[in-house]
């Protein structure tokens, strides 16, 4: 249907060689998941489509590790908000295994007392309270409009203790600080349900994905070239002809300016890029001979003062069947954090699982995650600082033919998540398929 266009293209193309080399349809660079999802969607519909992925691997930052033994995601790790989210569905096509995750926490103190049950319950009130205060406000921080707010509330000592965790909470899902985070940044993502988890691993989404694509791993993009007459991609071995690319790169790789746009990307794009602000969220696993700590609970919050440093952990043997639990660091804390040694870091672990649960024995194994030091990713999610727009993701995803764009940073509800990426690739190939007439 496509070859005509294709031809009477090639013949005008102005920098191919003389010899004859394959020019390709679409080009995606990224084989996370909102690459795989267009470059899949595309490859449905006819296009010859070529993804370039600069790792040794798929998935970006999707990442199932297996180095301890047993699958664990290093990268994005739930399906949130099951009911309704295209994952689930996607899941259900492959027949690939998820679990619910219930949610149910243990609030402990530092020092080790844990609260009554009922305290998560009243977290659970404390927490729609104050996100029914961001609905009042645009620009300002949310440690700002949270602290105004709670000011004109008497809290109980119990509830002081509580807005701790809320804060951490605030830094784990954004990866900054709420003091670093527009109160607009949350937004509903319009589905329901319990989160799930995989027992095998989250990379069975992009190797179904992959299944029958033609992905190039190890093509680490240093330019893109574009123009009226298509696209030249340039990597470290080769160059890459086509007639039009989708940009999935993240947000701190696009800052970073590793990736040389020529020409340059049109002012608005280069503004969201200068606007939005990639976080970090740093995943700490420790594996044990055998589990010390409650198994009623699939969560562990650690109500520190210390905003962003282990507030949250999860129970690994509950949502995996394996003994070990996963610790975060969340914003400048985690930053901070990337140049320590694993000695370091599994130090601090180590102290603040010791304080925390009274029977705890030595760790056997550990794993530490680095992704603002990873070249292919430079954090782990964008957000939306004080003041900015949320108009900054839509704008940084505007077609420029022959270029699209996809990625978490370009969903404008549904940032910093899977599915948030898995949609704005569907979005991007729609986008391009139209721009074909």
């Amino acid at each position: 249907m496509r070859r005509r266009q294709l031809l009477k293209f090639c013949a005008i193309l102005p920098f191919l060689p003389a010899r004859a080399e394959q020019v390709w349809d679409v080009l995606v660079i990224g084989a996370g998941i909102s690459g795989l999802s267009a470059a899949s969607w595309l490859t449905g519909k006819g296009y010859r489509v070529a993804v370039l992925e600069a790792r040794q691997r798929l998935g970006g930052r999707v990442w199932t590790d297996r180095s301890l033994g047993f699958p664990v995601d290093l990268g994005g790790s739930w399906i949130h908000e099951a009911t309704g989210n295209p994952l689930t569905q996607l899941c259900q096509q492959a027949g690939i295994q998820t679990k619910i995750d219930n949610d149910h926490w243990q609030l402990i103190q530092p020092g080790g007392v844990a609260l009554q049950d009922d305290a998560e319950e009243e977290l659970d009130s404390l927490n729609s309270w104050i996100l029914r205060q961001f609905e009042k406000n645009s620009g300002d921080s949310q440690r700002q409009v949270a602290d105004q707010a709670l000011s004109r509330r008497q809290l109980t000592p119990q509830q002081k203790l509580l807005t701790r965790e809320f804060y951490h909470g605030c830094a784990t899902e954004f990866g900054a600080l709420p003091e670093d985070v527009s109160v607009a940044a949350y937004r509903d993502g319009g589905y329901q349900g319990q989160d799930r988890v995989f027992p095998n691993g989250y990379s069975q989404i992009a190797d179904y994905l992959a299944r029958d694509l033609n992905v190039n791993l190890g093509q680490v993009v240093k330019q893109v070239e574009w123009g009226s007459s298509g696209v030249n991609i340039t990597c470290q071995n080769r160059v890459w002809r086509a007639r039009t690319a989708i940009i999935t790169l993240p947000l701190g790789v696009m800052q970073s300016g590793s990736v040389v746009f020529s020409p340059a990307l049109p002012g608005a794009q280069q503004s969201a890029l200068r606007g939005l602000k990639m976080g970090l969220l740093n995943k700490l696993v420790l594996t044990f001979s055998d589990p010390f700590w409650p198994q009623a609970y699939q969560h562990f919050a650690n109500l520190s003062e210390e905003i962003g440093v282990l507030g949250e952990i999860a129970n690994l043997q509950n949502l995996y069947g394996h003994p070990g639990l996963l610790l975060f660091l969340a914003g400048r804390p985690a930053w901070q954090r990337e140049a320590w040694q694993d000695s370091q870091l599994r130090q601090e672990a180590w102290r603040l699982i010791r304080s925390l649960f009274s029977k705890a024995t030595p760790a056997l194994a550990f794993r530490a995650t680095r992704w603002g030091a990873d070249p292919f990713s430079r954090g782990s999610y964008s957000y939306l600082p004080p003041g900015a727009s949320p108009r900054l993701r839509s704008e940084l995803a505007q077609p420029q033919p022959p270029l699209f764009f996809a990625g978490e940073a370009t969903h404008e509800s549904m940032s910093a998540t899977v599915h948030g990426a898995f949609l704005s690739g569907r979005r991007a190939a729609a986008e391009l398929d139209d721009s074909w007439g």
